[in-house]
């Protein structure tokens, strides 16, 4: 079955959607307001700052069936990501159906014509275009749209800007800066104005964690420093799959473990004051500031201690803690912040670098000359023209699929993995969507009801982080969607030892999704692995006793699952901390006996 497809937005979502459409059979086009693809990885310069690291390796934010071109796993520059969208777009000639220059400005729903939507669009030149589909897809990105500054340190009289017109820190020297937010951007660019500015102050309105691009490095090794690791490339060589947050946070084995054991030895890894490095050590105080800071009578505490990092979003950047370890930037918590011409003050402050101040105090900042704000961006779509369809991802089936509109409308590019990237997301989204168009594929006849339960089932999982309605686990959210497409890849035999360790130990790759099953290309699968051989290539060395204990684990959760699968049903529920494997409590992720 053959439909018209419009895609709007040629970022790295937009690029894999209109990818699996048209590899599909389906009519595709793509319209993109800018002149160039890649959205905030774009060949533009002025696309994001400078010193912009993926917090996700090369190999995972890779899709499924194009690996990246180095022969090593690294975090890349945005550069070098963008170059790697280029290279895909090339490949599969997407360039044939992307119209740039096109800024859509309406998109109707159900007008009565033969086709179900009617897309407008203007173009560089003034003039208005318009196109009938059958399906849209919307992929224009969480961070397409900032959120306004306007009220934000309202009564200050400096310079204020917005973290998406920040470039780098050579018009900042000798100056004294607040930056607002805790997130990535913050994070970056806190520490980058920190190498030129004459104070920097990063400022969260809440308790947050961090968590170390390199966990083995930054454990084992007091002088590791994340970002000189990231831009020195001699270094690389060094740097083995094991030795990424990824193996930690997405690998099968520590997955299958049920969730207090997950949860317990994070909170004891994001807690452990006792570090040498200085980075670490702050993740430490701050990750034990984070839980202790929430109400003894707050119902949610002992959840917070067995779940551990998993009940809100975590930034990946342990840069940004060295830099606050070695003295080089203050940080401050405070709920609430007070703004005058030139200073601001923080009357509830529980926490400053390294000290925890529990009942709050006051703390003053003067001579302030500049405030950035990494207060993030909004969602929102007001050129959209469609009944019943709300712009908070958990309304949508699996993040994408408004049940008022089912099949005919695609969000791709607001499933935000807590761990992993985005367009990995995006890539599974778009293979199910070609299928669900093709009518390989239905979506459920339940699926209004479906998707309330996946979403209360999110919100009481991710208590702590509430506004972050995006935010989904990639190994459940990749493995209930594997389940829909049909290509559940499989353990290897335990008469292929080298391959059984690969996929118990390595992370939760997209490739691993093109084993078996539609759109199978267990060729791409095999190139990665095969640089990822244990005792040698990109495998690396861990720890084998904590490994061996895992492994354990997780074949006595199996046991667990089998009768957790007759006794229970998917999705957060009383007792979910112990009676099944982490994989298998969120995104309505059928429990099967191995995974």
């Amino acid at each position: 079955m053959k439909q018209s497809c419009v895609v709007i937005g040629a970022g790295p979502c937009g690029l894999v959607a209109a990818k699996e459409l048209r590899e599909a059979g389906h009519d595709v086009v793509c319209l993109e307001k800018s002149q160039v693809i890649g959205g905030v990885f774009s060949t533009l310069r002025e696309s994001s700052y400078d010193d912009l690291f993926l917090t996700v390796s090369n190999v995972f934010m890779a899709y499924s069936d194009f690996p990246c071109e180095e022969a090593y796993v690294k975090y890349s520059r945005k550069e070098e990501y963008a170059q790697y969208l280029h290279r895909y777009s090339a490949a599969f000639g997407l360039g044939d159906c992307i119209k740039f220059g096109h800024a859509v400005t309406k998109a109707s729903y159900g007008t009565g014509t033969a086709k179900k939507w009617r897309v407008e669009a203007t173009r560089d030149d003034g003039s208005v275009v318009a196109f009938d589909a059958d399906a849209l897809v919307v992929s224009t990105g969480s961070n397409a749209t900032p959120k306004c500054i306007k009220g934000v340190a309202e009564g200050f009289e400096g310079e204020k800007l917005h973290s998406s017109e920040f470039q780098n820190a050579s018009d900042f020297a000798g100056k004294t800066c607040l930056v607002i937010g805790t997130g990535e951007s913050a994070a970056d660019i806190s520490s980058e104005l920190s190498t030129t500015a004459k104070h920097v102050t990063c400022w969260s309105r809440r308790p947050f964690m961090i968590a170390p691009r390199f966990v083995n490095w930054a454990v084992n090794d007091r002088h590791h420093d994340e970002f000189e690791a990231m831009k020195t490339e001699s270094l690389w060589s060094k740097a083995k799959a094991l030795d990424m947050l990824e193996a930690v946070t997405t690998s099968r084995i520590a997955n299958m473990a049920p969730l207090w054991f997950y949860g317990i030895l994070r909170t004891g890894l994001w807690t452990d004051k006792s570090h040498t490095n200085p980075a670490m050590i702050m993740t430490g105080i701050w990750g034990h500031h984070y839980y202790r800071s929430l109400p003894a009578d707050d119902p949610n505490k002992s959840k917070a201690f067995w779940q551990g990092d998993q009940i809100g979003w975590v930034t990946k950047n342990s840069r940004f803690a060295g830099m606050v370890g070695k003295g080089q930037l203050d940080m401050v918590v405070s709920k609430t912040a007070v703004f005058g011409a030139d200073s601001v003050t923080f009357p509830e402050t529980t926490l400053v670098n390294d000290t925890e101040h529990l009942p709050a105090i006051s703390k003053t900042l003067t001579g302030l000359d500049v405030v950035v704000c990494c207060t993030g961006y909004k969602t929102g779509f007001p050129w959209l023209e469609a009944e019943g369809v709300c712009p908070c991802p958990r309304t949508w089936y699996k993040h994408c699929f408004p049940p008022t509109t089912g099949k005919d409308l695609a969000f791709i590019g607001w499933a935000r993995p807590h761990q992993g990237g985005i367009p990995q997301c995006a890539e599974l989204l778009a293979r199910y969507h070609a299928m669900l168009l093709s009518g390989d594929k239905a979506l459920p006849d339940d699926v209004a009801k479906r998707t309330k339960e996946e979403a209360d089932a999110e919100t009481a999982f991710y208590f702590a982080t509430p506004h972050l309605t995006s935010l989904v686990d990639w190994p459940s959210f990749s493995e209930s969607l594997a389940k829909l497409i049909g290509c559940t890849p499989s353990a290897p035999s335990f008469l292929r030892p080298l391959k059984f360790l690969q996929w118990w130990y390595l992370p939760s790759w997209s490739c691993w999704f093109r084993q078996r099953g539609p759109g199978a290309k267990p060729e791409t699968l095999k190139a990665v692995l095969d640089r990822c051989e244990p005792g040698g290539g990109e495998f690396g060395n861990n720890d084998w006793v904590v490994m061996t204990v895992m492994f354990f684990v997780g074949l006595g959760m199996s046991v667990f699952n089998f009768f957790s699968r007759l006794l229970s049903k998917p999705g957060v529920f009383g007792g979910y901390m112990w009676n099944k494997s982490k994989v298998f409590v969120l995104h309505g992720t059928p429990i099967r006996l191995f995974l």
